[in-house]
């Protein structure tokens, strides 16, 4: 199998992977919470219930991040900004 045939492929199951992964974990969170436990061991891992906090920010706050990414576009559009470019592989399905 050359490498372009293989790359496809694997992204492809990569995709499925990952859906399934997300399902998974949606059930096993549900399971968590009704088993009122936030970690499971068993003889190859412990899985534990982790929580991530995320903001919702003030209306001043806000409106700065905005002004942020408008001064940003700009000192991209000048050219005042530098920077990196990294090559990347981009797959699209048909």
């Amino acid at each position: 199998m050359d490498a372009l045939t293989e790359y496809i492929k694997v992204t492809s199951q990569l995709k499925e992977l990952d859906s399934k992964k997300k399902e998974l974990a949606s059930a096993l969170i549900d399971q968590f919470n009704e088993d009122k436990v936030d970690q499971v061991t068993t003889e190859i891992g412990t899985l534990t219930l982790a929580h991530r906090k995320s903001y919702t920010y003030s209306d001043v706050i806000a409106d700065m991040a905005d002004e942020l990414k408008i001064k940003k576009k700009l000192e991209e559009q000048t050219g005042k900004a530098v920077f990196k470019e990294k090559p990347y592989l981009m797959w699209r399905a048909k």
